[in-house]
């Protein structure tokens, strides 16, 4: 039962940080609060989970790389997932995000400039890919609720096999 709620919250984080970049609290609450359901009564692993993927992907929030709410969602995926779960997540969600980037950058003719940019090597080497690596403008982010909701979609597929 609660993985078919962090999934229906996670569509809907999915949802409106699409239309509106953000993710809303009540998501990343819902989500957190089917981790401490699940866990009981090892409430503190779970906890220590969230707070351990709330310092790893803080790095990437310091770098810019990730908005806050992403940062809120992969720490409440922690508690619910474990580390190791919320981790092949992000993994499954990222690497769809990295093939859209690149085809969309391909798309629109700029991939070679971007593949050239200072900017995207130190990003990618710094951070690896998230919004996007080949970010030039704020706008051109692609935002990774959506992608972190593909990814526990396939998360979810592979322990069911």
């Amino acid at each position: 039962m609660p993985d078919i709620i962090v999934g229906l919250a996670l569509a809907w984080a999915s949802y409106t940080d699409h239309k509106k970049r953000i993710i809303p609290n009540y998501c990343v609450l819902i989500v957190l609060a089917c981790g401490v359901w699940q866990a009981y009564p090892n409430i503190s692993t779970a906890l220590l989970s969230a707070f351990t993927m709330f310092i790893i992907f803080s790095l990437f929030w310091f770098s810019g790389g990730l908005g806050g709410g992403d940062l809120k969602l992969m720490a409440a995926l922690g508690c619910f997932a474990g580390v190791l779960g919320a981790m092949q997540i992000f993994l499954y969600g990222a690497i769809p995000c990295i093939v859209y980037t690149f085809a969309q950058k391909w798309r629109k003719g700029v991939l070679q400039e971007t593949l050239k940019s200072t900017y995207l090597s130190l990003k990618w080497c710094a951070m690896g890919q998230l919004k996007t690596a080949v970010q030039f403008s704020s706008g051109d982010s692609a935002p990774l609720g959506g992608w972190m909701f593909i990814g526990y979609l396939v998360w979810q597929a592979i322990g069911f096999i």
